[in-house]
């Protein structure tokens, strides 16, 4: 995924960690250990892994495989100011979604402030390399608006249709164009225009968020998150269960539906024709193909365990 003859992006995310953790404790001595400990648990899990996990979208990478090879080793201060960045807004959206979803500790809403600190500490590094009047910041306010709107649209959402997800769910990615146009702006020699990876991060946003929906389908439905997939039970089978419904034929459905939507994702990817992403969603389609066949045998599980109860019910 990178080339091992220039910085590593592990130490370069890490340092960014590190940054990150350090300000936001010197910031916000009193709540930064609860705002942690809620997000990543005790102690706190801020390491690279999370960063080059197959199964995270990859908003920390995008901007790091977008720029030039020689960058990586000679604008540094540049690459890791675009990932700090990316980690505070990263930590404003995560903080703001758990809140909404209510999936979370009681406590999480105590802390909702901080989001404050997340989203100024987001912009900051940019201010260094785009004065107040650049372009840049044009794009910043148009894809940080889109992002916020398609964030509290979708928990508004009291039905989920395939208009609705695709134009507000699974635009909740969107924030990650933003490092796209810095990396765009502060290099020239770029070969992709910025709209060919704007065009594969809504793709992939597009999987991602039905991934999440999908295989997070009992989760959502005991803390009344309504998804596509809760919605298209209520389409399909009305007054059945979700859990029946998804038993019988949700799965397939769902399934088919995940694996045509990645298709179209590898191919937004072989078109940019960048080695590192292609790699990148490579191994997201085997994660993708182990994850379906564990749920698969899980509820091959479930299945043959009801039929167990049944009979000796008779």
């Amino acid at each position: 995924m990178q080339d091992s003859s220039y910085p590593p992006f592990e130490r370069l995310v890490s340092d960014a960690f590190v940054r990150f953790e350090s300000n936001l404790r010197a910031a916000l001595p009193n709540t930064a250990p609860q705002v942690l400990k809620l997000l990543h648990g005790d102690p706190p899990a801020l390491h690279p892994e999370v960063a080059l996990d197959s199964r995270s979208f990859p908003h920390y990478l995008l901007p790091y495989w977008l720029s030039p090879v020689r960058a990586r080793a000679v604008d540094l201060e540049f690459q890791s100011d675009v990932l700090y960045s990316t980690a505070n807004g990263s930590h404003s959206i995560r903080l703001c979604d758990n809140i909404a979803d209510g999936d979370g500790p009681s406590t999480l809403r105590k802390v909702a402030p901080c989001a404050a600190y997340f989203s100024s500490e987001f912009s900051r590094p940019y201010m260094k390399y785009f004065p107040v009047h650049h372009d840049f910041w044009g794009f910043f306010d148009k894809f940080w608006a889109q992002q916020v709107e398609s964030s509290s649209a979708d928990a508004l959402l009291r039905d989920v249709d395939d208009q609705a997800f695709l134009l507000l769910c699974s635009k909740k990615f969107t924030a990650t164009k933003i490092p796209i146009v810095a990396v765009h702006l502060r290099y020239e020699e770029l070969e992709n225009s910025p709209e060919e990876w704007f065009k594969f991060v809504d793709m992939l946003g597009n999987f991602v968020q039905f991934n999440n929906d999908f295989f997070d389908w009992n989760h959502d439905s005991q803390y009344g998150i309504i998804t596509y997939i809760s919605s298209e039970a209520r389409r399909r089978a009305p007054g059945e269960s979700l859990a029946r419904w998804f038993l019988k034929e949700g799965f397939d459905w769902g399934a088919s539906s995940l694996r045509s939507r990645f298709d179209n994702v590898k191919k937004e990817a072989e078109f940019l024709g960048n080695r590192a992403v292609l790699d990148w969603v490579i191994a997201r389609g085997y994660a993708l193909d182990c994850d379906i066949d564990e749920a698969r045998s899980d509820l091959e599980l479930v299945k043959t365990f009801g039929r167990i109860i049944s009979s000796a019910q008779c």
